[in-house]
């Protein structure tokens, strides 16, 4: 199966697991609840989890549809993340795929508060899931101290808190790669490792993973870059700084790094697949 028809039945996987694991309507806590759905199924390719599935696929050669449950954590913590992102402290967007962002519907109170109740329900998703899984608890443990570092202050949150002083910071490319590095890739290779994680790769597989994650998420970024310009010309992009044909060659650089880098898993799984994905996607 190749890559675009893994995401659509894997992302459809992540839909309907996402409607089981979602906070049930509550008259007392109605607006924190929608708050909190309304990104969660706002859509999108659900890359984070389907690479954790694909990863789990790749390593232990069994359909991964058993972890759905678990993988779909990382969905509540990137939701999060989008609507602390959209807030006028932060990036200040008054849309997000099309729609308004959670803030324009919800006001900044519910959407701060529907943030937080999606990050913390994320590590309750994870054990819970394990337990139901039949999954070791000491793994449910490695998950979430591997989510809580990737989307932490050394991660994720460090990556958006360079972002928001970007204006302080001298715009050179070991900037602009540090907070990439942790805004944008953390995340995307933790979703790697988790997939790993669950099915027991060795340390030398992790490492290989590890490194995959990190380069088909900076790659990720450079593609998303390349739609947003010129239209963007002001936010710190590659294009920007070491312009739109560096940016292309530097994709198609990190992507064939990317699948060298997993060559021990063989040269034509499902993870080579998305790489090339990832890496042509129009949007």
């Amino acid at each position: 199966m190749r890559a675009e028809e893994y995401f659509r039945e894997k992302g459809e996987l992540i839909n309907r697991t996402l409607e089981k694991l979602l906070p049930p309507r509550d008259d007392f806590l109605k607006e924190i609840t929608d708050a909190m759905r309304y990104t969660l199924l706002s859509g999108g390719k659900r890359v984070r989890p389907v690479l954790a599935l694909a990863t789990y696929e790749t390593v232990k050669k069994e359909n991964p549809d058993i972890i759905a449950p678990i993988v779909a954590s990382i969905e509540f913590i990137h939701a999060y993340s989008l609507i602390h992102d959209d807030l006028p402290a932060m990036d200040d967007d008054e849309e997000r795929r099309g729609i308004p962002s959670n803030h324009m519907v919800f006001g900044e109170d519910m959407a701060i508060l529907a943030g937080d109740g999606l990050l913390t329900e994320a590590f309750k998703v994870v054990v819970e899931g394990c337990e139901k899984a039949g999954i070791p608890m000491d793994k449910a443990a490695s998950i979430v101290k591997l989510l809580s570092e990737k989307a932490g202050y050394k991660g994720m949150v460090g990556g958006q808190a360079m972002d928001v002083r970007w204006e302080k910071l001298p715009a050179t490319l070991t900037i602009l790669n540090e907070v990439v590095a942790r805004k944008t890739a953390a995340l995307i290779e933790g979703s790697v490792l988790m997939g790993g994680i669950l099915a027991d790769a060795t340390s030398r597989e992790m490492e290989r993973l590890s490194e995959y994650g990190k380069l088909i998420g900076i790659a990720f970024q450079m593609v998303d870059d390349l739609h947003d310009f010129p239209e963007d010309k002001e936010s710190p992009s590659y294009p920007r700084i070491i312009g739109i044909d560096a940016t292309r060659k530097e994709v198609e650089r990190l992507t064939k790094k990317a699948k060298e880098s997993i060559s021990l898993f063989g040269e034509d799984t499902i993870l080579h697949s998305i790489a090339d994905f990832l890496r042509d996607r129009t949007h």
